[in-house]
């Protein structure tokens, strides 16, 4: 049975949503040839090298870390690309107080790269300290009503969303695009004054998903985890997945997927499940219905008196607490079963932890 989204939600590539990712190509009449020292990774290597044996310099770590661990290895060095480092980084309050250093520093790291390569960037199109002002968006209908703002602005007439609020506060919207994939974008509780405009400050946070509801393949899949944590990450199969997780303002690297499985990786799998909850059908999500099938199953076990049943009880009610709590925390059918388990195995003495039950609302 097929993934199915429990409302609407249809477009053709959102420009301001999307990543470049072309390399540089040689001019000649020759077959392209491609240069990649000047990608994201060929920067990244120019950055270390100059900093061999430098004192510690937390803007240059910043941008290599950024280059390394949240960019495509080929991914062209744009002007784009470094307005989406500006915006990453003003997440943090170190560089809201500090992005006039931020953008000295790169600058001069990037003049640095073009000198010893040749390379031509366009300064011009950089986003300045000057241009724009981070505002805090504490408001739950302002926040709001700037993201449809942004979003009526971006897509198409056939296009739509929906826009929910997460477990953190922060504004999730639901995309169904034309080509009707969908995209799940998170966005952090900051504006950017910016040509007296407020724009969301960062747009990248978002899951990309095929018209069956799967995780699509190549796309390159970025998450919030929390106010210091972000992770990005690509499926090459349904079963592999590379990527990284940083922390801090530094986006210092904690973790480094290769060929890993998304079930494998809590960090990545329950955030990605708290996203999906929005506009997947519970009825149509192996997880949900597995979780419900378990506890049925373990309730019957410890009723019966089963002598396999208090281990699996125990594990199926941990899993599912879990899971109400962090992926389905509105879900009432979840809630009264995992309550029903817990009353059975405190009536049979088997669940020392009784004053851990949830309670329904």
């Amino acid at each position: 049975m097929g993934r199915k989204m429990q409302f609407f939600v249809d477009a053709t590539q959102i420009s301001a949503l999307s990543l470049s990712m072309a390399y540089v190509k040689e001019s000649s009449t020759t077959p392209q040839t491609y240069r990649p020292v000047f990608t994201a990774s060929g920067f990244a290597s120019f950055l270390e090298e100059e900093s061999l044996g430098a004192t510690f310099n937390a803007p240059v770590v910043t941008l290599a870390n950024f280059l390394n661990y949240l960019c495509d290895s080929d991914e062209s060095i744009t002007p784009q690309l470094i307005n989406r480092f500006y915006n990453r980084s003003l997440i943090f309050s170190e560089w809201q107080q500090n992005f006039e250093s931020l953008h000295i520093a790169t600058s001069v790291a990037i003049r640095n790269f073009c000198d010893a390569t040749g390379f031509d960037f366009k300064f011009a199109d950089v986003i300045e300290p000057g241009q724009m002002q981070i505002i805090p968006l504490s408001q739950k209908k302002v926040r709001e009503r700037l993201m449809e703002r942004f979003l009526e602005s971006e897509l198409s007439d056939a296009d739509q969303f929906r826009i929910f609020e997460d477990r953190n506060g922060r504004s999730v919207a639901i995309l169904r695009l034309q080509n009707r994939s969908v995209r799940a974008i998170t966005f952090p509780n900051f504006g950017a004054l910016i040509d007296a405009e407020v724009v969301p400050l960062c747009t990248d946070f978002a899951l990309s998903y095929s018209p069956t509801l799967e995780l699509e393949n190549g796309a390159a899949q970025n998450l919030q985890l929390n106010s210091h944590t972000h992770a990005r990450f690509k499926l090459s199969t349904p079963q592999s997945l590379s990527g990284a997780i940083v922390r801090g303002f530094n986006f210092d690297p904690v973790k480094v997927l290769t060929n890993t499985i998304l079930i494998k990786e809590p960090e990545l799998f329950y955030p990605v499940k708290h996203l999906e909850h929005f506009f997947i059908d519970r009825n149509s999500d192996a997880v949900y219905l597995e979780l419900i099938s378990s506890l049925s199953h373990a309730i019957d076990l410890v009723l019966t008196e089963a002598s396999e049943a208090v281990p699996f009880a125990q594990e199926v009610l941990e899993r599912s607490r879990f899971a109400w709590e962090q992926i389905f925390p509105d879900d009432k059918p979840l809630q009264v079963q995992v309550q029903s388990l817990e009353r059975a195995l405190s009536v049979e003495n088997l669940w020392p932890n009784q004053h851990h039950q949830i309670e329904l609302d």
